[in-house]
């Protein structure tokens, strides 16, 4: 599930995940990647656990790449 699919799935703020995860808000929406067309920006990997632990596994590494 995309990161942005998971924050209007459980109606989560992205202020409110991204201080869940210590990041600030601009990060959480490169993140999801939709913004003026620009690529999903892969989190670092103590970021990246901390997306898989904060939403239950529901975000995985897989996606936050394209499918081809």
């Amino acid at each position: 599930m995309k990161l942005e699919d998971y924050l209007n799935e459980q109606n989560v703020s992205v202020q409110e995940f991204a201080e869940k995860i210590g990041v600030g808000r601009r990060s959480v929406y490169d993140y999801c990647g939709k913004k003026d067309g620009f690529k999903t920006v892969i989190p670092r990997p103590n970021i990246m656990k901390k997306i898989i632990e904060h939403t239950e596994g529901k975000v995985t590494v897989v996606d936050f790449y394209e499918e081809v």
